[in-house]
């Protein structure tokens, strides 16, 4: 639960109410568009090697029943992708998992066999049904069906017309040579033998990266306990630092981080119908921070439905860690399971990086500074604009557009656009120099009162 107590100094690092009772002396005389998280984890259904673009509605309308192999009637398998999609509107997923075999059928030897789309278990619950005469003499009808509700229809007139169906479950295999070609009938062919794959880190984050790199997104998570943590970063620090992409990412127990990119959990929670471990707890994190608006905090946020804490903190340490960096869930004082504090693993403080980059919140709202006055100035002015005092005051009006609209929603606080950004040219004839000053601004987490009692 969030702490609480007297205060003496305003020095407590836990969110909380402090509050000191006391005698009265008697008197003597946008912004832009967040909600895109990203998550490389094992499947049991979908492509190997490259993106899958999962949307919220796609578990509630069935469209990610081809895409991922369940929706959210299926309890246990969308428990992943439920979370991911706790926050965001948006996954972007890369599937963790490789040498799976794919399920089959051979419906007739020598004539036609249908494997599964892809690797995994999913792919045991496909089958297949060909009707003759349907829909009239002459055609035969092909239903795909996914435990036994059909998904997909097509009409075929011959047996090379198999090689020409376009499925979302399974592809068809024509011999060359067919030792018939007559098409076979079936009430239900059953594909087997499917399963899934096995997670190598050392060769399926580096391809992770590598097809997460050039698109958009705000959080990241890495589902898995594995020691992976200094990979994340290394590639976290590299898009942030160097490439000018500020974004985050979520793993598991990796306070040495000691980096505002990098959000370090060890916890999960548990619902009356999910159990969601220390492996599928980033996917939640990534997709509440990716979520959240820049002028939003996380602290205090009820997780909802939960009903305990796996691996809580006691009481006694969780001021501990969180100076050491850590992302809690605690109990709230009526017992709500909720976030302890928004925080990364940023804990050891400097002068170009002090307390306020350790809360996220202030992190999302730098980010969108950092992203969006890149975006403009590769979009409207790199190569486009003059380098002279007309170009240059255009770009600083944009910008200044930018901090307003920030303001105005109390992302940020007391910005003066005729004081508080120059724009410059640079020591080159192509560059600029821009100087910002910004205050973020931050929820209110700690309380400190004083109750003046007239006794």
């Amino acid at each position: 639960m969030p702490a609480g107590g007297t205060w003496t100094v305003q020095n407590k690092q836990r969110p909380g109410a402090y509050i000191n009772f006391v005698a009265v002396p008697k008197p003597e005389g946008t912004i832009g568009d967040r909600g895109v998280m990203t998550a490389c984890l094992p499947m049991t259904w979908g492509p190997a090697g490259q993106l899958i673009t999962l949307y919220g509605e796609d578990l509630l309308n069935g469209k990610s029943l081809a895409k991922v192999g369940c929706t959210a009637r299926d309890t246990d398998e969308s428990l992943p992708y439920r979370l991911a999609l706790a926050g965001s509107y948006k996954a972007l997923l890369f599937r963790a998992d490789t040498g799976g075999t794919k399920a089959t059928n051979v419906i007739s030897t020598d004539v036609l066999t249908a494997n599964a789309k892809h690797a995994g278990t999913t792919g045991n619950s496909i089958s297949i049904v060909i009707t003759a005469d349907k829909p009239q003499a002459g055609q035969y009808t092909v239903d795909i069906l996914f435990k036994l509700v059909q998904q997909e229809s097509f009409v075929v007139s011959e047996l090379a017309d198999f090689s020409d169906i376009e499925s979302e479950w399974v592809d068809f295999i024509v011999p060359t040579s067919p030792s018939s070609t007559e098409i076979p009938v079936t009430a239900g062919a059953v594909l087997s033998g499917g399963t899934n794959g096995t997670v190598n880190g050392e060769t399926i984050y580096p391809a992770y990266f590598s097809a997460i790199d050039g698109e958009h997104w705000q959080c990241m998570a890495i589902n898995t306990s594995e020691a992976v943590g200094a990979q994340v970063t290394e590639f976290i620090k590299l898009l942030r630092d160097t490439r000018g992409k500020k974004v985050q990412a979520v793993v598991y127990n990796y306070p040495e981080a000691d980096y505002e990119g990098i959000i370090s959990v060890d916890q999960g929670f548990k619902t009356a119908q999910d159990s969601v471990t220390v492996d599928l707890f980033p996917l939640y994190v990534a997709s509440i921070t990716a979520g959240a608006n820049v002028n939003e905090s996380n602290t205090a946020r009820v997780v909802q439905d939960a009903l305990s804490i796996i691996n809580p903190i006691a009481e006694e340490d969780i001021e501990d860690a969180l100076k050491a960096g850590k992302f809690l869930l605690s109990y709230r004082q009526d017992g709500v399971v909720c976030v302890e504090k928004d925080i990364n693993s940023l804990h050891s403080f400097t002068v170009d990086k002090n307390y306020a980059f350790s809360k996220n919140r202030v992190v999302r709202c730098l980010d969108e500074i950092g992203n969006k006055t890149a975006l403009v100035f590769n979009r409207n002015y790199c190569g486009k604009i003059d380098n002279n005092d007309v170009g240059r005051n255009l770009y600083k009006t944009e910008l200044i557009s930018m901090m307003d609209q920030l303001q105005s929603i109390g992302a940020i606080r007391n910005f003066e656009g005729t004081s508080d950004i120059t724009v410059l040219p640079g020591n080159d004839v192509d560059s600029v120099v821009v100087d910002l000053l910004v205050q973020p601004v931050d929820s209110m987490e700690k309380l400190y009162m004083t109750v003046n009692v007239d006794a």
